[in-house]
């Protein structure tokens, strides 16, 4: 599931639509384009609230444990979070102290 941590929401939203607002796309023309200008084209019109609608973004454990939870209640037992973006030290960081131990209990 994809995530995205960063010093404040609205930094988070601007990475996430940065590096993943492709995924919002759609699926069926994704692999057919040929390189990033393609890729940019077919979701430029991806705005970052769109993206803010299917990430979990910014500093605070909250809408990132909602976000794993709606997981969880559903039934599934394993989840791979995907860290958006190039802050993935912090990130780790951030799952150590605050999402891990949250999810442990």
């Amino acid at each position: 599931m994809p995530l995205c941590y960063a010093e404040s929401e609205d930094r988070a939203r601007d990475i996430a639509h940065r590096y993943h607002r492709w995924s919002l796309a759609g699926g069926p023309v994704m692999p057919e384009l040929p390189d990033t200008e393609s890729f940019d084209a077919a979701s430029n019109h991806i705005t970052p609230d769109d993206v803010a609608e299917e990430v979990s973004l910014g500093p605070a454990p909250e809408p990132h444990l909602k976000a794993i939870r709606e997981y969880i209640d559903a039934g599934y037992d394993h989840l791979i979070l995907t860290q958006i973006g190039p802050e993935q030290d912090a990130f780790f960081e951030f799952f150590e102290r605050d999402l891990r131990p949250a999810l442990a209990s």
